[in-house]
């Protein structure tokens, strides 16, 4: 059996909204299955009252209007001048209060991106019920830190881990720079080597893991070779202690199939 849902108090309740509903009036009814809480409000313009959906009340997302009222309601909230007051302090140097106008039946802001710079104009309705989360324009608060799958800067691309230059403190950013792809990302097996030796590693430096794991980079796993040795054998042990694992499991292979035979 579900919980009973709590009852909704005026300080959940949008300020200008507070004075329209019945705190005292809150009733639980059975819908499909499941328990909602409702609450009786009374109308701002014509003063009738009904019952609204509490749930939607504390998110915001529910006025106190009637049917017949709460699409008037609504176009005037959107076209209701944005106040410095109705946003966080961080969106001050981005906004241009001065610069509102109507589009599409809404009114909008000229918001600037603290990125890139780019400005565009953006609904006043989406900053005040905070659909608009951040300042940002859209390519970049989808890359970089601020994208929901930024995982720090690294990342693996064919089994190989990859970091990006930027994460990187500024003297490194100058001295490795050069080392990074058109993407601006820098192989963390080269990166860890690199600054091991603390110069950048030629184009025809390989470097090589010991244990044959792409993304095991802890210097002691990595050894610097030329392109020529290392594909004769990666100028190690491991080639050929692997060329003499396949064989025995080849002959291992044939005498159990001679025994199997017999």
């Amino acid at each position: 059996m579900s919980k009973r849902p709590k009852h909704l108090r005026p300080e959940e309740v949008r300020e200008e909204w507070r004075e329209y509903f019945f705190y005292d009036r809150q009733e639980v009814q059975d819908s499909h299955q499941h328990r909602r809480l409702v609450i009786r409000a009374k109308c701002p313009e014509c003063y009738m009252r009904h019952w609204v959906l509490a749930s939607d009340v504390r998110r915001g997302r529910r006025s106190p209007y009637c049917p017949l009222h709460k699409w008037v309601a609504g176009g005037l909230q959107r076209r209701r001048p944005l106040q410095p007051e109705e946003v966080g302090p961080d969106w001050y140097p981005y906004l241009d209060f001065t610069k509102q106008k109507s589009r599409n039946n809404n009114l909008h802001i000229w918001v600037i991106c603290p990125d890139c710079q780019y400005g565009r104009w953006v609904p006043t309705n989406h900053i005040r019920n905070k659909h608009q989360k951040s300042p940002h324009c859209l390519v970049c608060k989808s890359t970089g830190a601020n994208s929901p799958l930024w995982l720090g800067g690294r990342h693996l691309r064919h089994g190989y881990a990859w970091v990006l230059v930027s994460t990187l403190a500024p003297a490194e950013q100058e001295l490795f720079g050069a080392m990074a792809d058109s993407r601006g990302y820098i192989s963390e097996h080269r990166l860890v080597l690199a600054r091991h030796l603390g110069r950048l590693l030629r184009s025809d430096e390989i470097v090589h893991h010991l244990n044959g794991v792409k993304d095991d980079n802890r210097l002691e796993n990595l050894k610097l070779l030329t392109q020529n040795t290392h594909h004769t054998g990666h100028g190690d042990n491991y080639y050929q202690q692997l060329q003499e694992a396949l064989t025995e499991i080849k002959r291992l292979k044939e005498q159990l199939r001679t025994i199997q035979a017999g």
